[in-house]
């Protein structure tokens, strides 16, 4: 929830460390990456009273490669 998030990113603030996030990118399920937050990238906007909408840029460490997957990926780019 909103509360939980905001009370993540002071104690960030204070000692900036990594973390993990449950994120959907590679495989299209969702894994844990290692994360941490792009300077100046969090930002809360108020979008109606107790809504709120929460934006942040995270550099992610890429989880080790699959280089089976990555081939069978890229077959159909092969000349």
């Amino acid at each position: 929830d909103f509360n939980k998030m905001m009370a993540f990113w002071r104690i960030y603030q204070n000692k900036p460390a990594s973390f993990y996030a449950d994120l959907v990118i590679d495989q299209g399920t969702r894994q844990q990456y290692q994360c941490n937050f792009i300077p100046n990238s969090f930002k809360t906007n108020e979008v109606n009273g107790n809504l709120y909408r929460v934006n942040a840029q995270l550099e992610v460490v890429q989880n080790q490669p699959n280089l089976t997957a990555d081939i069978a990926l890229i077959k159909d780019w092969e000349v």
